[in-house]
């Protein structure tokens, strides 16, 4: 099921958190109370975890689709598509190179080290 109304919708249908918003929208109880059972918010994170997303982000997700079922807005509609849009998708933490990362450890410890040896000079030499 795709965002209902999505003109601009940045999400794909097999976008990860839009399959996630959707089966939160079909657990959640009370339409306007939107509430999620402990036993059902369980299993939607184990879902997360499946589909790749941090629990930090589902959190994020089951939160926007909640607030847009007690703002009495469509939990499957654009404005909601947007907002889960925003959230951070699997995959896409940025991670440096490792070799990058040694250089320029190794180039402060050289500093500092280099600091700590003439501030003992200064002290004790002179």
């Amino acid at each position: 099921m795709m965002p209902r109304d999505n003109a601009r919708s940045s999400l794909e249908p097999g976008d990860a958190r839009w399959v996630f918003a959707v089966r939160v929208a079909s657990a959640i109880e009370g339409e306007r109370a939107a509430i999620l059972t402990p036993a059902k918010r369980e299993r939607l994170m184990r879902l997360a975890s499946m589909l790749g997303l941090r629990d930090f982000d589902a959190t994020l997700i089951i939160a926007i689709v909640q607030d847009s079922a007690r703002c009495g807005v469509d939990p499957l509609g654009k404005a909601t598509a947007e907002r889960v849009a925003m959230v951070r998708a699997p995959g896409t933490v940025k991670t440096e190179d490792d070799s990058w990362q040694w250089f320029i450890r190794s180039v402060w410890t050289a500093g500092l080290g280099a600091l700590g040896a003439l501030a003992l000079v200064k002290l004790f030499g002179g």
